[in-house]
Order: C-alpha cells, then structure tokens, then sequence
C-alpha cells in the first residue's frame, strides 16, 4: 500500500512538471484529428 501511494505522489509530482507539454501535445493531437475529418 506504502509503494502505491509513493507512486501516487510521483505521478502527482510528474503531472504538476509536464501538465503543460501534455496539454500543448494533446492540442496538437485534437487540431491533427480535426483537419484529418475535415479533409
């Protein structure tokens, strides 16, 4: 249970770092699908 949760705050911690690049990635990932519907 003890590995869990430090596992847990570790991917809270990772999170907090890349939730910005995540955020910029799945932008691109929502424009790249919309033009593939469009065209």
């Amino acid at each position: 249970m003890a590995i869990v949760q430090l596992f847990y705050d570790h991917d809270r911690a990772l999170v907090r770092q890349l939730s910005l690049s995540h955020f910029s990635s799945s932008i691109c990932f929502i424009l790249v699908l919309i033009t593939k519907i469009i065209l």
